[in-house]
Protein backbone atom coordinates (compact mmCIF):
# COMPACT_ATOMS: atom_id res chain seq x y z
CA UNK A 1 0.00 0.00 0.00
CA UNK A 2 1.46 3.24 -1.02
CA UNK A 3 2.42 5.88 2.00
CA UNK A 4 -0.53 8.16 0.53
CA UNK A 5 -2.95 5.95 1.06
CA UNK A 6 -1.87 4.48 4.59
CA UNK A 7 -1.68 8.07 5.92
CA UNK A 8 -5.34 8.67 4.88
CA UNK A 9 -6.60 5.50 6.75
CA UNK A 10 -4.83 6.36 9.89
CA UNK A 11 -6.66 9.68 9.68
CA UNK A 12 -9.66 8.69 8.66
CA UNK A 13 -9.45 5.84 12.28
CA UNK A 14 -8.09 9.09 14.45
CA UNK A 15 -10.76 10.96 13.60
CA UNK A 16 -13.24 8.31 13.87
CA UNK A 17 -11.73 7.63 17.31
CA UNK A 18 -12.43 10.84 18.08
CA UNK A 19 -15.34 11.28 16.84
CA UNK A 20 -16.50 8.53 19.46
CA UNK A 21 -14.59 10.14 22.53
CA UNK A 22 -16.68 13.20 21.67
CA UNK A 23 -19.83 11.10 21.68
CA UNK A 24 -18.90 9.40 24.84
CA UNK A 25 -18.32 12.90 26.34
CA UNK A 26 -21.60 13.98 25.27
CA UNK A 27 -23.77 11.63 26.34
CA UNK A 28 -21.77 11.05 29.95
CA UNK A 29 -22.75 14.81 30.27
CA UNK A 30 -26.89 14.27 29.02
CA UNK A 31 -26.63 11.38 32.01
CA UNK A 32 -25.27 13.46 33.99
CA UNK A 33 -28.09 15.80 33.92
CA UNK A 34 -30.67 13.05 33.84
CA UNK A 35 -28.82 11.80 37.47
CA UNK A 36 -29.63 15.14 38.98
CA UNK A 37 -32.58 15.48 37.79
CA UNK A 38 -33.90 11.84 39.16
CA UNK A 39 -32.12 13.07 42.66
CA UNK A 40 -35.00 15.73 42.59
CA UNK A 41 -38.09 14.89 40.60
CA UNK A 42 -40.07 17.97 39.61
CA UNK A 43 -43.76 17.93 38.22
CA UNK A 44 -44.82 17.42 34.63
CA UNK A 45 -45.22 21.06 34.66
CA UNK A 46 -41.80 21.73 35.43
CA UNK A 47 -40.10 18.63 33.49
CA UNK A 48 -42.18 19.70 30.08
CA UNK A 49 -40.33 23.55 30.55
CA UNK A 50 -37.38 23.16 27.85
CA UNK A 51 -37.87 19.55 26.96
CA UNK A 52 -36.41 18.34 24.25
CA UNK A 53 -39.81 17.48 21.59
CA UNK A 54 -39.62 14.17 21.80
CA UNK A 55 -40.57 14.21 25.99
CA UNK A 56 -43.02 17.47 25.79
CA UNK A 57 -44.80 15.30 22.88
CA UNK A 58 -44.99 12.48 25.59
CA UNK A 59 -45.94 14.31 28.56
CA UNK A 60 -48.51 16.26 26.60
CA UNK A 61 -50.06 13.02 25.84
CA UNK A 62 -50.00 11.83 29.60
CA UNK A 63 -51.53 15.22 30.81
CA UNK A 64 -54.63 14.69 28.30
CA UNK A 65 -55.60 11.77 30.81
CA UNK A 66 -58.38 12.01 32.67
CA UNK A 67 -57.09 11.22 35.78
CA UNK A 68 -53.98 10.49 38.08
CA UNK A 69 -53.95 6.06 37.21
CA UNK A 70 -54.75 7.07 33.17
CA UNK A 71 -51.75 9.49 33.58
CA UNK A 72 -49.49 6.44 35.76
CA UNK A 73 -50.27 4.35 33.17
CA UNK A 74 -49.68 6.13 30.08
CA UNK A 75 -46.46 7.68 31.59
CA UNK A 76 -45.31 3.87 31.88
CA UNK A 77 -45.90 2.95 27.95
CA UNK A 78 -44.46 5.41 26.97
CA UNK A 79 -41.60 4.89 28.99
CA UNK A 80 -41.43 1.33 27.87
CA UNK A 81 -41.46 2.59 24.55
CA UNK A 82 -38.41 5.36 25.16
CA UNK A 83 -36.18 2.30 26.78
CA UNK A 84 -37.23 -0.38 24.36
CA UNK A 85 -33.66 0.94 22.21
CA UNK A 86 -31.23 0.20 25.32
CA UNK A 87 -30.82 -3.47 26.33
CA UNK A 88 -28.72 -2.17 29.16
CA UNK A 89 -31.72 -0.25 31.09
CA UNK A 90 -34.41 -3.28 29.81
CA UNK A 91 -32.57 -5.10 32.19
CA UNK A 92 -32.96 -2.88 35.19
CA UNK A 93 -36.48 -2.19 34.72
CA UNK A 94 -36.33 -6.41 34.36
CA UNK A 95 -34.82 -6.71 37.57
CA UNK A 96 -36.70 -4.48 39.50
CA UNK A 97 -39.24 -7.03 40.52
CA UNK A 98 -36.74 -8.64 42.49
CA UNK A 99 -36.81 -5.49 44.98
CA UNK A 100 -39.06 -4.49 47.77
CA UNK A 101 -41.66 -1.42 46.09
CA UNK A 102 -39.80 0.63 48.51
CA UNK A 103 -36.85 0.60 46.88
CA UNK A 104 -38.03 0.34 43.39
CA UNK A 105 -37.74 4.33 42.80
CA UNK A 106 -34.47 4.44 44.43
CA UNK A 107 -32.83 1.25 42.15
CA UNK A 108 -34.28 3.98 39.31
CA UNK A 109 -31.93 6.58 40.56
CA UNK A 110 -28.65 4.49 41.11
CA UNK A 111 -29.02 2.14 38.09
CA UNK A 112 -30.38 3.76 35.47
CA UNK A 113 -27.95 6.72 34.44
CA UNK A 114 -25.26 4.40 34.14
CA UNK A 115 -27.45 1.79 32.27
CA UNK A 116 -28.02 4.66 29.80
CA UNK A 117 -23.99 5.92 29.66
CA UNK A 118 -22.87 2.16 28.79
CA UNK A 119 -25.20 1.81 26.13
CA UNK A 120 -23.88 4.93 24.92
CA UNK A 121 -27.48 6.83 24.98
CA UNK A 122 -28.97 4.73 22.05
CA UNK A 123 -32.09 5.59 24.36
CA UNK A 124 -32.62 9.35 24.56
CA UNK A 125 -31.52 10.01 28.22
CA UNK A 126 -33.64 12.84 28.08
CA UNK A 127 -36.66 11.16 27.27
CA UNK A 128 -36.03 8.48 29.16
CA UNK A 129 -35.07 10.50 32.59
CA UNK A 130 -37.92 12.68 31.86
CA UNK A 131 -40.24 9.56 32.05
CA UNK A 132 -38.94 7.85 34.80
CA UNK A 133 -38.87 11.70 36.92
CA UNK A 134 -42.49 12.09 35.67
CA UNK A 135 -43.64 9.29 37.24
CA UNK A 136 -41.29 9.30 40.83
CA UNK A 137 -42.37 13.14 41.31
CA UNK A 138 -46.31 12.77 40.05
CA UNK A 139 -47.32 8.92 40.47
CA UNK A 140 -44.87 6.99 42.22
CA UNK A 141 -44.24 3.47 40.78
CA UNK A 142 -48.18 2.18 40.67
CA UNK A 143 -47.44 0.47 37.94
CA UNK A 144 -44.65 -2.21 38.98
CA UNK A 145 -46.60 -4.52 41.44
CA UNK A 146 -44.65 -5.95 44.56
Amino acid sequence: MRPMIKLVIVAALALGACAQDREAASCAERVEKVAAQLAHPRSVEAIREGAPPALRADLDAVMKQPDEVGRAVETSQRLEKAVFPCAEVVRVFGSLAAYSPVHRDELLRDKVPPALEACRCVASPERVGGLIEALLGNWGLPLIAG
